[in-house]
């Protein structure tokens, strides 16, 4: 899912906890329902993607690192979603690997929707 809603092979992201960690500077994203239990969010000017959220976790959103002023702040920490990586892509840098089913946040989101 990632893969397509940001027309790349891969999404860079870092979590944050809202008006805690992170504020937008020139209002919100606009916001559409990308499946029956998460959002996202895109620039209303010109359609870049900017955040993902969960909606059982109604204060915490992962920003598109593409979309912040200095993304060398947040350096990965894991890869995520492994199971849709393209095989040409080798990232050899020792970072833990999560499939999407084996997150538990992602279990948690699937079950507060009625999915899992």
């Amino acid at each position: 899912m990632c893969q397509k809603s940001h027309g790349n092979p891969f999404a860079v992201m870092a979590s944050f906890v809202m008006d805690e960690e992170l504020r937008f500077l020139k209002g919100d994203p606009k916001i559409y329902k990308s499946s029956s239990f998460a959002r996202r969010g895109f620039c209303d000017r010109c359609g870049s993607p900017i955040s993902f959220a969960y909606d059982n976790e109604p204060g915490v959103v992962a920003i598109c690192l593409g979309a912040v002023d200095d993304p060398n702040r947040w350096p990965p920490r894991a890869h995520w979603g492994v199971e849709a990586q393209v095989p040409w892509l080798v990232m050899g840098d020792g970072l833990p690997r999560r499939r999407t089913e084996d997150d538990p946040v992602f279990q948690a989101a699937q079950s507060a929707a009625g999915k899992g």
